[in-house]
């Protein structure tokens, strides 16, 4: 039987790592009010600076299916990295809004962003749902030029994916041969 004064008395300081592991919980459980609470406690103890922080914010709102705030918050980030328009991406495209996603990373371009295997990872399977040839096509170029697929097998599948879903078994064929 286990109670609470077997317990030691341990003090956590609460730092970005804790938070990002917090928010990530809440985020996985879809716990959408306690992410509110620890968003809270971030704004409180000045923690929403911290760009793990923020990009943890977008994803648990996301992932809670308030891209309201997701958006609100990925908008207040200063210097937004990859990783943090990745969230964004694929909150859009969680919940059904692959357009906004297409736009978004769009945007990511614009503002010079690099866009690394997995935000390919993420869109191509959008393409493929919404049969957006075009902009499948598109992005296996930008794949290519950036030499994005040398030797990476996981983006070759969602590739092959893609144009299966476009119907387009020929250029499936193509990229499982290459």
């Amino acid at each position: 039987k286990c109670s609470t004064a077997e317990v030691p008395d341990v003090s956590i300081q609460p730092n970005p790592v804790t938070m990002t592991g917090a928010l990530a919980a809440c985020a996985d459980l879809n716990l959408l009010r306690q992410g509110k609470e620890i968003h809270g406690y971030l704004l409180r103890n000045s923690f929403e600076a911290n760009i793990h922080v923020s990009t943890a914010l977008v994803d648990m709102y996301a992932k809670c299916h308030d891209m309201g705030s997701a958006t609100e918050i990925f908008l207040g980030i200063e210097d937004r990295n990859t990783v943090t328009w990745n969230s964004l991406i694929a909150g859009n495209i969680s919940n059904q809004q692959p357009e906004e996603a297409l736009k978004l990373f769009r945007a990511m371009l614009d503002e010079g962003l690099r866009p690394s295997s997995i935000t390919f990872m993420i869109l191509l399977p959008a393409c493929g749902d919404m049969e957006a040839l075009s902009f499948g096509r598109e992005l296996h170029g930008y794949i290519l030029k950036s030499h994005l697929d040398e030797p990476n097998h996981t983006l070759a599948g969602a590739l092959i994916d893609m144009y299966a879903n476009c119907g387009c078994i020929v250029e499936a064929k193509m990229v499982l041969t290459s």
